[in-house]
């Protein structure tokens, strides 16, 4: 951990038994979600510094995590090929998305929390309902260029980044819009 305003070194959270993949913190700052290669997220308190949950279900490295709007669910994403959605108080797993045919190496959630959108390095896009786990829609290819999802959702993407954002105009018809994050 980082002092951001003295750019100053504070502590090391140990926990993990393998590299750390990914980090997000929660809306209010107050949790830290890591993931790593030992198949494990964990919940740090940044008050006390602890570790207060680990999740365990993915049957590979864990590659990339991220809190859902209000920071009570998080989802993750594995080499086991699957996206998990977590409920960040109890620990457990509330779903699993299953569509990809390979290593699922970024995910992001939309801004309202409805959609997930998840890469794989079977150079597919999946956007998925996120309540339900439903598939909304595959976009084939979409790894290496700029495509399009639909007539009104743009798809910017790099192999290890996805950013979704829900356009304001087209709020009303909860089409997902995606962009690069670089």
């Amino acid at each position: 951990m980082w002092d951001f305003e003295t750019a100053q070194y504070e502590r090391t959270l140990k926990g993990h038994t393998g590299p750390v993949t990914s980090v997000a913190f929660n809306s209010s700052g107050t949790t830290l979600a890591s993931c790593s290669t030992d198949m494990s997220a964990k919940l740090w308190d940044m008050t006390t510094y602890a570790c207060t949950k680990t999740l365990r279900g993915h049957d590979h490295t864990v590659s990339a995590i991220a809190f859902f709007p209000g920071g009570d669910r998080l989802a993750t994403c594995s080499r086991d090929e699957t996206i998990k959605v977590w409920d960040v108080l109890s620990g457990y797993c509330s779903l699993t998305f299953s569509g990809h045919g390979d290593w699922v190496r970024c995910l992001s959630v939309s801004e309202d929390g409805e959609y997930v959108a998840s890469g794989s390095i079977d150079h597919t896009i999946i956007i998925w309902k996120a309540s339900s786990g439903q598939l909304v829609q595959v976009e084939e290819g979409a790894l290496d260029k700029p495509t399009r999802l639909g007539a009104h959702c743009p798809i910017y993407v790099t192999t290890f980044s996805l950013v979704i954002y829900l356009h304001p105009t087209l709020a009303s018809s909860a089409t997902p819009r995606t962009r690069a994050r670089g």
